[in-house]
C-alpha cells in the first residue's frame, strides 16, 4: 500500500518523467516495496523507462557503488523502500554525491530518518510515513 500510494503520488506531483530508478533492500520487504511501486508506475505511465533497480543486502551498510550506477544511469525518479540504518546510511554516502539532488527522490519509510539526518535530506524529497501518522492536533514542535 505505501509503495503504490508513492508511484500515485509520483504520477499526480511529477508532472514530467522519463526515467527512474530503485535502491531496494534484497530481501521481502525490499523486493515487494519496489514490484509495487515499479508496477503501479509502469501501469501509470508505459513510456517511462527503468535506468537501473539495485538491491544490496539487507544490512550492507556501503551502498556507494550503488549510488554509482544509479548516478550514473541518471534517472528522473529515485525509488528506496531503505528504513533505519540502511536509510541512514543511503543518506550519509548519498547526499555529499548530490544524490538527493540529481533527481526526485522518493522514501515511502523515510521518516525514519528525518529526525536525525534532516539537514541532509533537501527539500523536494517525498517521504512516506508507517504507522499511526496522519493530522496532528495540539502543538507541534
Amino acid at each position: 500500500m505505501d509503495n503504490v500510494g508513492a508511484a500515485l503520488y509520483v504520477n499526480e506531483a511529477v508532472k514530467k518523467f522519463n526515467t527512474y530508478a530503485g535502491i531496494n533492500q534484497n530481501y521481502a520487504w525490499g523486493q515487494d516495496a519496489w514490484n509495487d511501486f515499479e508496477g503501479t508506475l509502469k501501469s501509470l505511465r508505459p513510456e517511462v523507462t527503468l535506468t537501473t533497480s539495485q538491491m544490496p543486502k539487507l544490512g550492507a551498510g556501503q551502498y556507494n557503488t550503488e549510488i554509482s550506477a544509479i548516478l550514473g544511469s541518471k534517472p528522473d525518479i529515485i525509488h528506496s523502500s531503505f528504513w533505519g540504518g540502511d536509510l541512514e546510511g543511503l543518506v550519509l554516502q548519498g547526499a555529499p554525491r548530490d544524490l538527493f539532488k540529481s533527481a526526485t527522490v522518493v522514501l515511502p519509510a523515510g521518516e525514519t530518518a528525518i529526525h536525525r539526518q534532516a539537514k541532509q535530506i533537501p527539500d523536494g524529497t517525498i517521504i512516506g510515513a508507517r504507522g499511526p501518522n496522519g493530522r496532528c492536533h495540539g502543538n507541534v514542535l
